[in-house]
């Protein structure tokens, strides 16, 4: 069972050493674990995913002048690929909080499948590229 919390900064120290210390990615280069855009700068940004008093996954909201949340989430490397963001993102979309934007926005990583298939599992849908050839999914 996945626990949402609001994030500390306790947390976000975490998180910024599962980002510093992540290992080359499986399909060669260097691995940045990173599904759209993080602020790792302010706790009031963000939620966590506890399972068994273990933070396993962190999602970043930051909020643009046009009433939409831009997201970003990241899962703890040694914990990817148990389906622990595909849980927690659409448990995440039912908070009242996040009920009141027009559009929730994700930009993953062209090579980040998994990220795309967890946000098309939580109800996004793919509506183009940024300037920079990144997929953008919403929803809305």
């Amino acid at each position: 069972m996945i626990d949402i919390k609001p994030a500390t900064e306790h947390d976000l120290d975490e998180i910024r050493e599962w980002i510093t210390g992540s290992s080359p990615s499986p399909i060669g280069g260097a691995y940045f674990p990173l599904s759209g855009v993080i602020d790792l700068s302010n706790p009031d940004n963000g939620w966590c995913a506890w399972q068994d008093e273990e933070l396993v996954a962190f999602v970043s909201l930051i909020q643009n002048s046009s009433n939409d949340a831009m997201i970003g989430f990241i899962v703890k490397p040694n914990r990817r690929r148990e389906g622990i963001a595909k849980a927690f993102i659409p448990l995440l979309l039912k908070k009242e909080d996040l009920q009141s934007f027009n559009r929730i926005i994700a930009t993953p990583r062209l090579e980040d499948i998994g990220g795309q298939k967890v946000l098309e599992h939580a109800g996004f849908r793919r509506s183009g590229s940024d300037p920079d050839g990144l997929p953008i999914y919403e929803r809305r």
